[in-house]
């Protein structure tokens, strides 16, 4: 039975009925997927985020079969500056199979900022540490290499796994149950200078415990900018139209978005506070990832996670666009 999570595109369903299950270089085996590698299939989208602007989300999730092996794909938008713009946006697939010993990843060329090689095994039982394993596979330019993995580390429901090409180097991911592949690096050379590149998932309330918040190291920027962001949630969950909407951009995102929200502000939180947990600079200002923390009617905890763009105009700052990643109410 097929079974759909987030948003699903019309052409990749057409794909799926025109064309039946897909074929890999590296073939599945075994009679039925192993329910130990399964548990290591992401089950929800998210967000990621990499060096300098490089960010990416994963807007949807489509199990394709579940017999005789576990077939799934991610579809994905790389957004290039942090800002929801189609031009600044790519979209990937990521095909990943698992039969009984092994879960497998399938890419093409494209923005997203991954594997060197079109399939990589991700996993291999036993999922132990010291575990290792070789396969062959191909790079986007047809040339053929074998890679060795070995698991590395376990902790809880996290699983490390090192990948290494002895011509090109190594690649490394952390695994987390439920949540797939949650961060990635590669080293890259610049003639003979070595570099990291890569990405890690957001944090995201809903997989954390509200006291999280207080561990939290914030990353620090312009006290300008903390103070503008600071003064624009206070006035606008106390209901000061007129005072908030001096720190928005006229005719922007965010203006046109907050004329929206005006009128649902008589069950609004109070807010306590926030930290700043990303920060990337853009060509107009900066964009800024918040951690925003506020107490409800009900006496519980609310996390919410905002980016918010922020443009330096005349020599001040405003907000022109905010948009919500995540929320999640705690007892």
């Amino acid at each position: 039975m097929k079974k759909r999570y987030g948003l699903v595109t019309f052409l990749l369903i057409a794909t799926l009925l025109l064309g039946g299950c897909k074929t890999y270089t590296i073939k599945p085996e075994g009679l039925e997927p192993n329910p130990e590698l399964i548990q290591y299939a992401p089950k929800s989208t998210g967000l990621f985020l990499g060096d300098n602007a490089y960010m990416h989300q994963i807007v949807g999730i489509e199990i394709i079969s579940e017999t005789p092996f576990y077939e799934m794909t991610l579809q994905g938008e790389v957004k290039l500056n942090q800002v929801s713009s189609k031009n600044n946006e790519a979209s990937f697939d990521i095909d990943l199979w698992i039969d009984s010993e092994k879960m497998v990843q399938v890419i093409s060329p494209s923005l997203f900022n991954d594997s060197d090689y079109v399939e990589n095994v991700l996993l291999k039982m036993p999922l132990e540490v010291g575990a290792s394993w070789e396969y062959d596979t191909l790079d986007f330019a047809g040339n053929a290499h074998k890679i060795k993995a070995e698991i590395v580390k376990i902790d809880k429901d996290l699983i490390e796994v090192v990948y290494e090409n002895s011509n090109l180097g190594k690649e490394a991911r952390v695994f987390k149950k439920d949540n797939g592949s949650v961060s990635f690096s590669k080293e890259i050379w610049f003639d003979t200078v070595k570099a990291i590149t890569g990405y890690h998932k957001a944090l995201d309330p809903i997989e954390n415990q509200a006291e999280v918040y207080d561990q939290i190291e914030p990353v620090e920027i312009s006290g300008e900018i903390v103070a503008l962001l600071d003064a624009f949630n206070r006035a606008f969950y106390s209901g000061d139209v007129q005072t908030y909407t001096e720190w928005v951009k006229e005719e922007s995102s965010a203006a046109m978005k907050l004329s929206s929200e005006i009128t649902q502000l008589e069950e609004a939180p109070r807010y306590i506070g926030f930290k700043v947990i990303n920060a990337v600079s853009t060509e107009k200002g900066m964009a800024v990832t918040l951690i925003e923390k506020y107490d409800t009617a009900d006496g519980t905890d609310l996390l919410v996670v905002i980016d918010y763009f922020v443009e330096l105009i005349d020599g001040n700052y405003f907000i022109s666009d905010f948009e919500m990643q995540n929320s999640k109410t705690f007892e």
